[in-house]
């Protein structure tokens, strides 16, 4: 789950208001983006008005975004979605780049969730010197 920065862009192609979609899905393999009207209306204070093939979403009263309903009865957003920098681990260090290091880093994480980030590449540059090393048994905030 993450956010995504949507640019709403009026008729005239004038870049409106960024629109911050939170609790975003990633799914790599779709080559589209989805997006629920009913989500929302239900849990975000927008109201949705639709004529022919226009869909104006207003929150607050006001006009946040557009979307444009093609010959498919398919809409699309008026506008792009920002490219934000990925994130990545930062891995300046003086402790060895190992299990340990990244437990601490991870929030206090299991061992094999740390490794199966390591292993499927979840985290950008993370280095792991020593894969087959253990956690150090004793660590105070894990307590």
């Amino acid at each position: 789950m993450g956010t995504v920065v949507f640019e709403p862009k009026d008729e005239d192609g004038k870049v409106g208001e960024a629109v911050e979609f939170q609790d975003v899905l990633h799914v790599p393999d779709l080559r589209n983006n989805l997006l629920s009207p009913f989500h929302l209306t239900r849990h975000k204070g927008y109201k949705i008005s639709i004529a022919g093939s226009s869909v104006q979403f207003f929150q607050d009263k006001v006009l946040r975004f557009s979307a444009t309903v093609n010959d498919n009865n398919i809409g699309y957003l008026n506008g792009v979605t920002r490219i934000l920098r990925p994130v990545t681990s930062n891995t300046a260090s003086t402790c060895p780049l190992d299990v340990t290091l990244w437990h601490r880093r991870t929030c206090h994480r299991g061992i094999s969730v740390v490794r199966d980030m390591h292993e499927n590449q979840l985290v950008l540059n993370m280095k792991m010197d020593d894969t087959r090393s253990s956690l150090d048994p004793i660590c105070e905030p894990c307590l």
